[in-house]
């Protein structure tokens, strides 16, 4: 049993979606090494139907995978032609590696923008930690040696922890708007603005939700802002709903109601029923 919510979402951001059985009592640095790393050239041969031993796959995985998931920005980086990267991005769908999504642009009345990127996401945790952390820095960890490894995660395990979290939110999202008629849910980003989670009813009312992993607890600002951008598109918003690491002050939540919606790192319990 996880002593925290927070303590299942570091596991889950690694071990999410393989069939490792893990010692939850133990460091996930410990688990790590037994689990994934010490069982490298087992792993990596289950696994070798993703890649098919291909570099510039595996470049290209380990950039989106660390990312955003904007797809544009990661061809760029991995000097991939357009043609190519798209052509991996869909071979990973049909293995049901990677989920392709567009934004919902249709929820506010917009039609879609080539110039805008597509995004992708990862199916499972493990996979997006795998070509994060252990596909890049194979070398050393074919030869036994985790130094590398354990720098680069302890750097960055936080920001695979957000992705994980973000993700998490939108499955809660689904989850509390499941006794509404739901149309159109998804997520909505252009050039300029990013909203994490936006869903549109049978009756035509708009949600939106955002997701924030940070070590302060969420003020007003946030919902100023999601205000701020349902005002840039000229509709009316039903309900907002803002999930948050570490809570929220004493004003916002003051502001809790009928029209926000207000989940913590407790909310996320019913994730694991």
């Amino acid at each position: 049993m996880f002593t925290s919510m927070q303590s299942a979402i570091c596991y889950f951001s690694v071990f999410g979606g393989s069939d490792i059985s893990i010692n939850k009592d133990l460091p996930i640095s410990h688990q790590i090494e037994k689990y994934i790393l010490d069982k490298y050239s087992y792993i990596r041969r289950d696994i070798s139907h993703i890649n098919k031993g291909d570099s510039a796959t595996n470049m290209f995985l380990s950039i989106l995978a660390i990312g955003d998931g904007k797809v544009l920005p990661a061809i760029k980086k991995a000097k991939l032609s357009f043609d190519d990267a798209i052509d991996t991005i869909e071979m990973q769908c049909d293995n049901e590696i990677l989920i392709h999504e567009n934004p919902r642009s249709s929820i506010f009345g917009l039609k879609s923008d080539s110039d805008v990127s597509s995004k992708v996401t990862f199916t499972t945790p493990f996979i997006r930690f795998w070509f994060a952390f252990v596909s890049p820095l194979y070398k050393g960890i074919r030869d036994n040696n985790y130094i590398e490894f354990h720098n680069k995660y302890k750097e960055n395990a936080s920001k695979l922890e957000a992705i994980i979290f973000k993700e998490l939110s939108c499955e809660l999202f689904k989850m509390n708007l499941k006794d509404k008629r739901i149309v159109s849910i998804g997520k909505y980003w252009d050039r300029d603005i990013s909203i994490d989670m936006v869903a549109k009813t049978k009756d035509g009312m708009v949600i939106i939700g955002s997701s924030l992993y940070s070590n302060n607890k969420t003020k007003k600002n946030e919902l100023n802002r999601l205000k701020k951008i349902a005002k840039s598109f000229s509709i009316d918003i039903d309900t907002i709903i803002i999930f948050s690491k570490k809570g929220f002050d004493n004003e916002l939540k003051s502001l809790r109601g009928e029209g926000l919606h207000l989940f913590n790192m407790a909310s996320f319990d019913t994730l694991l029923d």
